[in-house]
């Protein structure tokens, strides 16, 4: 038989998983071009050569607290390799532990357990730092309106912080292009007006695009609130499949966003190779809950048309270990209800969903048919032996979200979802 290992469970064991398929299918893993990991002693080059701003300790001078934004387990940023070395610069230049304060960037989503920040930041900084989760409908400043019309209502607890920092990392993004920059700020910390007012255009696919940075109002209105809030300095990770540092790059919200979007169109960059039955998209690595799993379609829906065959079959996998998941703003009955149109995202193919973590009432919240949801690997392989018979090319992507097809370019064709 054929046996090939993905990533699985982002957070909850970040193990490997086996497909299996049959000995005489063409099974082949498409992955990200990606790249080595850096040394700790790069990770802090790479924070004392800031691009667009001035160091960090020059910041931190005469300044007497600190607020620090991180996100959340939805997303690949390893915030514990990052912030001992950005802590040990603010307490050189004479801020003390008990005057900074991390405030967990969740925007719409769930707050963060203690279980969570363990994970994400580590046991010795959740034990010596204050921390805390925003809230999108409490305990806000409201900032007026950006110039383009959005509410700009930020965390009450971020805005006290005399310097102001963020810590997340750059992937790929439907919305404003790419996460990372001032996103930790809209959507991590806006009022729930505020991130409704940001997303709108993107959900009625009137605005934002896979990858998009130029002419794209949503990252420039993300920017702006970001800069109305007076974010100082960001610290951007771009990672690898296996949610490694292999790259970085802090300073200014826009400038260092755009330098580590330079590095993230290369390490993610997925080389193709000719036409396949079966398109097998990875959720890892934000496979974390099913509401995520939409990202795991980037290389395809970037890829050409012809990558995948008229009577092809789109298969998506995610470990999903927290179930449906949770968003503010999405869902049935919420404020920005959607869900994905299979039958335009993928040209009339079929979606055969593989999670042992979901069940059918969460498939309908999150996709319009046609949708098959198989809890058995073993069983979606048998549905698909008898669609494409003895002879069948099957591609995988490894970290679906992470990847974007060789030669992809937004500023010819934009690739975005179909949702409804």
């Amino acid at each position: 038989m054929n046996k090939v290992k993905i990533p699985w469970r982002a957070w909850y064991g970040d193990k490997d998983y086996k497909l299996t398929f049959p000995e005489e299918w063409d099974v082949e893993l498409l992955d990200h071009a990606g790249a080595r990991e850096l040394f700790p002693r790069e990770i802090d080059s790479a924070i004392d050569a800031p691009v667009g701003a001035p160091p960090l300790s020059d910041l931190a001078s005469g300044r007497r607290t600190v607020t620090i934004a991180v996100d959340d387990l939805s997303r690949p940023t390893p915030a514990a390799r990052i912030l001992p070395a950005v802590l040990q610069r603010l307490t050189a230049a004479g801020i003390r532990k008990r005057d900074i304060r991390i405030v967990m960037a969740v925007g719409a989503h769930r707050p963060c357990t203690r279980h969570d920040l363990l994970r994400k930041l580590g046991e010795e900084i959740v034990d010596s730092i204050e921390v805390e989760n925003h809230h999108p409908f409490e305990n806000l400043v409201n900032l007026g309106e950006s110039s383009r019309g959005t509410p700009i209502l930020v965390n009450t607890p971020f805005m006290e912080g005399e310097l102001k920092l963020a810590i997340g990392c750059i992937i790929p993004h439907y919305g404003p292009g790419w996460g990372g920059g001032g996103k930790i700020v809209l959507p991590g910390l806006g009022g729930i007006e505020t991130l409704q007012a940001n997303h709108r255009g993107t959900v009625l696919g009137l605005a934002g695009g896979l990858g998009l940075t130029e002419n794209n109002d949503q990252l420039a209105d993300i920017r702006e609130v970001a800069r109305r809030a007076g974010l100082d300095f960001v610290v951007n990770a771009v990672v690898s499949g296996k949610r490694r540092i292999v790259g970085l790059f802090a300073g200014d919200l826009v400038e260092a966003h755009a330098a580590g979007i330079e590095l993230a169109r290369k390490v993610y960059e997925t080389k193709l190779a000719g036409e396949i039955d079966v398109a097998v998209c990875n959720a890892y690595p934000k496979d974390t809950d099913f509401m995520q799993s939409v990202n795991a379609f980037n290389a395809l829906i970037t890829a050409p048309a012809e990558v995948l065959k008229e009577d092809g079959t789109v298969v998506l996998t995610t470990a999903s270990p927290e179930g449906r998941g949770y968003h503010s703003l999405h869902g049935r009955g919420m404020a920005l209800e959607m869900a994905l149109d299979v039958e335009k995202t993928f040209r009339g193919r079929e979606l055969f969903v593989f999670s042992p973590n979901i069940a059918e009432q969460d498939v309908k919240v999150a996709y319009h048919e046609p949708v098959r949801l198989f809890r058995r690997w073993s069983k979606l392989v048998k549905a698909l032996k008898r669609k494409h018979g003895r002879t069948c090319r099957v591609g995988i992507f490894p970290c679906g979200p992470l990847q974007l097809a060789d030669g992809y370019d937004p500023t010819k064709t934009v690739a975005k979802l179909a949702l409804r």
